[in-house]
């Protein structure tokens, strides 16, 4: 069997991967699972070929496919796996396939693909759900606001929130857990740009202070937090800009600020209604001044004067 694994959520690739891992006997997994980068692809395809050990499954594993790359040697290399054992699981991972590309097409005739997507983070519908379904396949009962508690304290990180989740259950033992008690198992670890951005645009002074010092304490280059809050901003405006213009088109609009997913346009829409063009622009323009000021060495306390200057536009 063939399985291409494709895209940046690594942990649950990983989990997959090990499915196959652990249907071979641990005596075994030394002779029978390999794994092997994408540049010894050769090498790889001899041992999908050989015979398995024992008679037991053999799992071959190449990693980290740039399948553009491999271009015709690569897809020659490639054709003997469609005499591939029956007891061979040969698996391909790769951060994204073009699907237009030869060796791509040869791959999906012959093998199954499944893709493995980080959750964006502007999708607190999809985190929400996810906290809420793993937490049911794990028998932990959440109440709504802890649910989505969790969803913003854990972000996108998958592994992290199956950790999370197994620690709550532990302690849960088979009760329900409110917002309360997650509270007080799991902190928010998940301070980032992008919250300051949406604390700034709410209008939320404390919050848009404790972030910038959480964001500072943690290390993160004040040049770094702007830019993304430039980013950001820039992409409000262009949105808000676009709906005032009368552009109905999420394509085009998307197209204006820039958005590579067309599906984004519809939160941003959401995200955008109830800020003035205004206090956008005008946001945007101090962004860029405290850009400047920055690289001439402004230090923290005074860019977080600044980032509560541009939260006042917004009350």
């Amino acid at each position: 069997m063939i399985h291409i694994l494709v895209g940046d959520d690594r942990h649950h690739i990983e989990k997959e991967i090990n499915k196959y891992k652990q249907q071979i006997p641990q005596h075994l997994q030394a002779l029978n699972y390999q794994r092997y980068s994408s540049d010894r692809l050769s090498e790889a395809i001899i041992d999908a070929l050989s015979v398995s050990f024992s008679n037991y499954q053999k799992v071959v594993v190449i990693e980290n496919c740039n399948f553009r790359e491999f271009g015709e040697p690569g897809l020659s290399l490639l054709q003997p796996i469609t005499k591939l054992p029956e007891s061979t699981c040969l698996i391909f991972t790769a951060s994204s396939i073009d699907r237009r590309l030869k060796v791509s097409k040869f791959l999906l005739d012959l093998g199954k693909i499944t893709e493995y997507q980080q959750i964006p983070p502007w999708r607190s519908d999809l985190l929400v759900k996810a906290v809420e379904t793993e937490a049911r396949e794990m028998g932990l009962r959440l109440t709504k606001d802890a649910s989505r508690y969790l969803a913003d304290a854990i972000g996108t990180n998958s592994e992290h929130r199956e950790k999370e989740l197994e620690k709550l259950a532990v302690y849960a033992d088979g009760h329900k857990l409110n917002m309360s008690q997650v509270t007080q198992l799991v902190p928010v670890n998940t301070q980032t740009s992008l919250q300051l951005a949406d604390a700034i645009k709410s209008g939320r002074a404390l919050l848009v202070a404790g972030l910038t010092n959480e964001l500072l304490a943690k290390g993160e280059p004040p040049l770094k937090i702007i830019a993304t809050l430039i980013t950001q901003f820039r992409t409000w405006l262009w949105t808000k800009l676009a709906i005032i213009k009368g552009i109905r088109s999420n394509a085009e609009i998307a197209r204006l600020a820039n958005v590579g997913n067309v599906n984004r346009i519809y939160y941003l829409r959401q995200e955008v209604a109830k800020c003035s063009l205004k206090s956008l622009s005008q946001t945007v323009v101090l962004l860029f001044e405290l850009q400047v000021a920055c690289q001439q060495g402004m230090k923290g306390d005074a860019i977080r004067s600044r980032l509560l200057i541009a939260c006042r536009a917004f009350h």
